[in-house]
């Protein structure tokens, strides 16, 4: 309630200062299309070319270029890019019901357990860092 009779007093003193829901969606989408898609020239592009105003274009490049850097930030936190090691599999310590262990391919939602063994592949110096625990 309080933030849109805030939003309303704003609005009547400053009516360039917001906008309507429906820019603030098309900024949005534009964002996470940037962040996905690591192009957020091409999303800016995109969302001029669909709104043909130029009064959206600030909104759109803050969010863009804001939200391409928070998604490099956060995909950077690799093993492989970290230390130089590749991991190829994954063997879980416990036994499934009438088999053998468990050995995958591990992915990015994967987490290791206790007594789970990984096979990794790198030079002898990338190894002795990725066991070295920090």
């Amino acid at each position: 309630m309080r933030v849109s009779i805030r939003r309303a007093h704003i609005h009547a003193f400053f009516p360039e200062a917001t906008a309507t829901s429906g820019a603030y969606a098309l900024v949005t989408m534009s964002a996470l299309v940037a962040a996905t898609t690591h192009a957020p020239i091409s999303a800016i592009i995109i969302i001029f070319e669909l709104t043909q105003t130029i009064d959206i274009i600030p909104a759109l490049m803050t969010a863009c270029v804001i939200s391409s850097l928070v998604c490099q930030s956060l995909s950077k936190g690799s093993i492989r890019e970290r230390t130089g090691v590749q991991v190829l599999l994954l063997r879980r310590a416990r036994k499934l019901a009438n088999r053998a262990k468990e050995v995958v391919v591990p992915g990015a939602d994967d987490v290791l357990g206790e007594g789970d063994t990984l096979v990794v592949a790198g030079k002898w110096e990338s190894l002795e860092e990725f066991e070295t625990p920090r």
